[in-house]
């Protein structure tokens, strides 16, 4: 992950700095994105993947969940940026081994 400006953690905030792995700082990005999707449904059915030169990689579950982030995409990027998470592109990629096991 590239270095970018981080959350002040006096105000209880996670930040990236914080963590101790990169599998935490991708926690911690995957926590952030969902909180600001508008509803449950649609963060369960996706996940962050990486950060990686100012492009964030989201898998969805399926194309209708894919489709809908893609609507709403530059606002996350947006709030995410205000968040001290850097990125100016998204790319949305359909899971097809999650779509191949849900019913």
């Amino acid at each position: 992950m590239t270095e970018q400006t981080r959350p002040d953690p006096d105000k209880g905030e996670p930040s990236l700095a914080q963590a101790k792995s990169p599998a935490q700082q991708l926690l911690l990005l995957d926590e952030a994105f969902k909180a600001l999707l508008p509803d449950t449904m649609l963060a369960e059915a996706c996940q962050v993947m990486r950060l990686h030169k100012e492009e964030l990689v989201v898998y969805a579950d399926n194309d209708a969940i894919a489709g809908r982030l893609r609507v709403i995409a530059h606002g996350i990027l947006s709030a995410l940026s205000k968040q001290g998470y850097v990125a100016k592109t998204i790319r949305i990629k359909v899971n097809l081994r999650t779509a191949a096991r849900k019913p």
